[in-house]
């Protein structure tokens, strides 16, 4: 087993794939995703709040 170190830190699951979120501002997703542009990647990184479906950054 690998040590835990800050790089490595382990969290526990405590929305456990319940994805039906009622209380707004509370529980949050991420997604990232790169695009090409140019000669290099843009990388593009939005938050949506589970409950209201919102972007939020």
């Amino acid at each position: 087993m690998m040590k835990e170190s800050l790089e490595h830190r382990m969290f526990p699951n405590e929305l456990k794939r319940n994805f039906k979120q009622l209380i707004p501002s509370r529980v949050f997703c991420t997604d990232i995703t790169y695009i090409p542009f140019q000669l290099n990647f843009t990388y593009l990184s939005v938050v949506k709040d589970i409950a209201s479906g919102e972007v939020v950054s």
